[in-house]
């Protein structure tokens, strides 16, 4: 009798954690499903943001290419977003501490600059001193900040250069629950880089860190802050980007701070060239005036 009921309950130890294992095994697959649903909750979204940029200061003694323009120390300009399904426009207004280091180095600074990027082709258009001038260019990638970063919707520094997240790209992604809760998507690229995704798994998913390393030698980090519900999503209006030089120190910092998000963007968001605009169409070389 005392065996009958000793293996009753080694029975039933099993069949229990059996099923917390089962529990456990399929737990990341629910994960990764969260993880999909708030990135097809931000497919369609335009963000207002400032973007500041500053630079170590003993950087401006590294020696540059005869080639390359000098960068700004700091600087801080305001840019609107608009994401819609692997469509994306950047629309940034040059501040006037970017100006007038333009002058100093005797360079030409557009007042507005909005790009466009649906994959096959990018398009530019400039305002400089109230003339227009526009560009398109093939197949150009996307650009990447640290919004684009900070919100989970692109991966940077592949061998194909950046791309847009998608399904199929994040089913190609470990998942793993770390001690404190949160669930990290990690993706390893054919050069050898490592990419991490932590998500915050009690606060609706929210994306509280990204990091792209190789060989264990952090390259880039960046941590969203500032978190508040927006739709149902909760979103940081604050985002900061580290780049790391080979020693593990800080050489460049990107900071994006969050004005106003707004999930419900209805179409494309494409370049229209107005009248008099100078177009370059570099795919053919011509070089036309918009009528």
């Amino acid at each position: 009798m005392v065996r009958s009921h000793a293996i009753g309950f080694v029975l039933l130890l099993l069949i229990s954690r059996g099923t917390l294992l089962g529990q456990a095994s399929t737990q990341p697959d629910a994960d990764h499903e969260a993880v999909a649903k708030r990135l097809e909750r931000l497919n369609r979204v335009r963000v207002q943001y400032n973007l500041a940029y500053h630079q170590r200061a003993d950087w401006k003694k590294v020696p540059l290419p005869k080639a390359a323009l000098p960068f700004p120390d700091n600087y801080e300009n305001r840019v609107t977003f608009t994401y819609y399904n692997g469509f994306a426009r950047w629309d940034t207004v040059t501040s006037e501490s970017t100006h007038k280091w333009a002058a100093k180095n005797h360079l030409a600074m557009e007042d507005l600059l909005s790009e466009t990027n649906d994959g096959d082709q990018r398009q530019e258009l400039k305002q400089e001193g109230g003339q227009w001038v526009g560009v398109i260019w093939a197949g150009r990638r996307p650009r990447w900040w640290p919004l684009e970063l900070g919100l989970g919707l692109l991966i940077e520094g592949t061998i194909d250069g950046p791309q847009w997240l998608t399904p199929s790209l994040l089913a190609k992604m470990e998942g793993r629950v770390t001690n404190s809760g949160h669930y990290i998507l990690a993706y390893h690229d054919t050069t050898g880089l490592h990419y991490e995704w932590e998500f915050d798994r009690k606060n609706a998913y929210a994306l509280v860190g990204y990091t792209r390393s190789f060989a264990k030698e952090l390259i880039v980090r960046v941590t969203p802050t500032e978190f508040r519900d927006v739709d149902g999503l909760m979103l940081p209006f604050k985002i900061q980007m580290d780049n790391f030089d080979h020693n593990g120190i800080v050489s460049t910092n990107y900071t994006a701070t969050i004005s106003k998000y707004d999930l419900r963007v209805e179409r494309a968001p494409v370049i229209i060239f107005p009248v008099g605009t100078t177009v370059l169409d570099t795919r053919t070389g011509i070089n036309a005036t918009m009528k």
